[in-house]
């Protein structure tokens, strides 16, 4: 699978394979817990979840090179992460939206700096059932698509179902 993956990222122009940047990028993106990574093509950059440390780390695809580093460990309601899992990114890469899967909530956060607009789950990070708690969210999507505008999809793990917040 790496082969065919960055085959396809140096076809699209972000890698030079005479240049070396197949082996910065295998050393730069060493990661500790990595448990999701999403590509965001307007910046060539990966955003990286690093689950066991509570924070999601942005990486420039053609170096290797760490862009930048958000999230700490912290509880519900505040902005902290506590295990983020599934990655998605809004049309303009403005937005980045993580399941905060032990704070059972889904955050969306501001590309740029890594602060918290807001969330949607439980707002003091209980797990729970129902039509706005969520029980280890993992997976998320995002889509620009849909009739109603907007919508971001969920895993809702612990619940059973996949949800669409709009």
């Amino acid at each position: 699978w790496r082969f065919i993956a960055l085959e396809r990222l140096r076809s699209m122009g972000a890698l030079q394979p005479n240049h070396g940047e197949c082996q910065r990028l295998a050393h730069g993106l060493k990661a500790k817990d990595p448990t999701f990574m999403l590509y965001l093509p307007r910046r060539k950059q990966v955003a990286i979840a690093e689950s066991s440390l509570h924070r999601i780390v942005l990486h420039d695809i053609g170096t290797g090179v760490r862009v930048k580093t958000f999230g700490k460990f912290g509880w519900a309601p505040g902005a902290g992460l506590n295990y983020p899992k599934g990655l998605a990114v809004d049309d303009q890469e403005e937005h980045l939206y993580v399941c905060d899967r032990s704070n059972h909530r889904v955050c969306k956060l501001l590309l740029e700096t890594g602060e918290l607009v807001c969330c949607c789950g439980h707002r003091e990070g209980a797990r729970g059932v129902g039509d706005a708690l969520l029980r280890y969210s993992q997976g998320i999507a995002f889509s620009n698509t849909t009739a109603h505008g907007p919508t971001v999809f969920v895993c809702d793990y612990g619940n059973d179902r996949c949800i669409a917040l709009d």
